[in-house]
């Protein structure tokens, strides 16, 4: 006695069709049978009921109402009608949407030893080349290997080291943005790349063409293109990459080929050029030095040597793209909300006095600027769905079940869009975190901190907060000491203000804009030219 299956084989080999067209109708066979068999084998009775969502078709469940495009807006639509936690079904996977803080906070850091896993990418991660990736990594002992590097590297405490080449860094940027104001995202983009590449490789970006920080880029890109993290049939079912890839068609093998040449190369290039740069004495203290030193023994062998090349691409490959996403933001707001750029302008000289530029001890010295960083995180999220967590057990939450392996995605736009939270949340405000009395600033008591939500949640939290914060926060101040950021004019006399519609991918980023620079007086212009004559 044969099955269905094989007797549909059969009558497709001896049919009319194509090699190719007959592939893809078994790969269709497989696929639905393969998520039948996910939904269903894996059904568990509960005594308490699965988070309640929107209805699915049979097979399929969610999987073609969640948008591929903003589908975090959507998940802010359903909870008026399901509530903060929603429950899905996509491809036979268990997806729980969270949309409060106060629900993300409670799962994701408080009961973190459950949730702390990560769903299986395996197209990304296995067939990518991306199972470097901290981000992709399962929770274990990988995890805590890569997570204990970097935190060596980038904890609050490690951050004022990094003070002195941040500072010079962002009056380099300064000055390149203010000769060439139409170029600020490229310049943005070479600007957060010069940061971290010196940080993880004591490597030096002297160009907007630099090599590695273009290799980085197409990695990052290449990953963008595959779609959704972990929404891929293969990632529901990785039995189905062992299939030949071209079944998806050939785009899908060539986006697939880039991603694994890109992604090799941005994580062993920059690494095997540091390890020689230390056998030639030439090397410059950074991230992958010292792990190097710290993990060489008395016999000169390297351990965990693919952990420190892992643990370094990812300090790139996650903190560059989104540091360059808040810092464009940041020029976006200075251009639609000029009253808020006139009055960091006011207290930043109120320190300065047109005598000298800010450095990092001043930080504290400037809440207000302090509070438009905290506003440029809230304001346009880097990564508005986050990145999905997992979990490793059955748990039940507020009388709903949780099965083991759910996907809980963290929808930190709804969450920094909460009116509660954020009275007119389409607004940049950062008076919603200050009192100001005259020329005095303090922060509020009681407010939600953007930082809280943007960086992740629980053992996730992003290890490059502190570095990033600290880097954007000079840059910020930097460019409000020497400037004033005004909208270009067109040849009617009205001002050509940026889409606040921004791209939609895995990393959110404003479309392209211009700007006009100019210095806002020539006692500051003389200050920057005598502190930065090498400029």
């Amino acid at each position: 006695m044969h099955s269905p299956t094989s007797h549909t084989l059969r009558t497709l080999s001896s049919s009319s069709l194509s090699g190719k067209e007959a592939s893809v109708i078994v790969l269709g066979i497989i696929v639905a049978a393969a998520i039948f068999l996910r939904t269903f084998s894996s059904r568990k009775r509960s005594n308490y009921p699965y988070p309640p969502g929107p209805s699915g078709l049979l097979i399929l469940g969610n999987a073609l109402q969640v948008p591929l495009v903003s589908p975090w807006r959507k998940f802010i639509e359903w909870s008026s009608t399901y509530g903060d936690i929603i429950g899905l079904s996509i491809l036979g996977r268990k997806v729980v949407v969270l949309n409060a803080f106060d629900d993300a906070n409670d799962l994701l850091s408080f009961r973190g030893a459950n949730y702390s896993d990560r769903p299986k990418m395996t197209l990304s991660a296995d067939y990518g080349g991306w199972d470097f990736s901290l981000g992709m990594t399962r929770y274990g002992a990988d995890f805590h290997l890569k997570r204990r590097f970097l935190n060596q590297s980038l904890n609050r405490g490690a951050i004022p080291k990094y003070h002195e080449f941040m500072t010079k860094h962002a009056r380099s940027f300064a000055d390149r943005v203010g000769n060439n104001p139409d170029q600020v995202q490229i310049y943005s983009r070479m600007h957060t790349a010069a940061n971290i590449l010196w940080m993880t490789y004591g490597y030096e970006v002297l160009d907007e063409d630099d090599k590695w920080a273009k290799m980085a880029d197409e990695a990052v890109e290449a990953l963008e293109a595959t779609g959704t993290l972990g929404g891929h049939p293969i990632d529901v079912w990785p039995a189905l990459g062992k299939l030949p890839f071209w079944l998806w068609g050939q785009k899908f093998v060539k986006q697939m080929e880039v991603m694994k040449t890109t992604t090799h190369d941005m994580v062993t290039i920059p690494y095997e050029t540091v390890k020689e740069q230390m056998l030639a004495g030439t090397a410059v203290s950074s991230l992958t030095s010292h792990l190097i030193l710290e993990n060489t023994d008395y016999r000169g062998d390297i351990m965990h040597e693919r952990t420190i090349a892992s643990s370094a691409a990812i300090a790139y490959a996650a903190g560059a793209d989104t540091s360059r996403s808040t810092l464009t933001t940041f020029f976006v707001a200075m251009l639609h909300y000029p009253r808020i750029q006139q009055r960091a302008h006011k207290f930043i000289d109120l320190l300065l006095k047109e005598q000298r530029l800010p450095v990092m001890e001043d930080r504290e010295q400037l809440p207000y600027i302090e509070a438009m960083l905290k506003e440029t995180h809230r304001w346009k999220p880097v990564l508005p769905a986050g990145i999905p967590h997992g979990s490793l057990k059955d748990d039940v939450y507020k009388g709903m079940a949780i099965p083991a392996g759910s996907m809980l995605i963290t929808n930190l736009a709804a969450m920094l869009e909460n009116p509660q939270d954020y009275p007119k949340p389409q607004e940049f405000r950062p008076e919603r975190y200050v009192d100001i009395d005259g020329n005095k600033v303090t922060f509020k008591k009681d407010f939600r901190d953007p930082g809280d939500i943007a960086f992740g949640f629980g053992r996730r939290k992003c290890p490059g907060r502190y570095f990033a914060d600290a880097a954007l926060w000079i840059t910020m101040a930097t460019i409000l000491a020497l400037y004033e950021i005004s909208p270009v004019i067109d040849e009617d006399g009205n001002p050509v203000l940026p889409d606040l519609e921004y791209t939609q991918g895995i990393i959110r980023h404003a479309k392209p804009f211009r700007c006009v620079m100019t210095f806002r007086s020539e006692k500051m212009q003389r200050v920057f030219d005598v502190q930065n004559p090498e400029i």
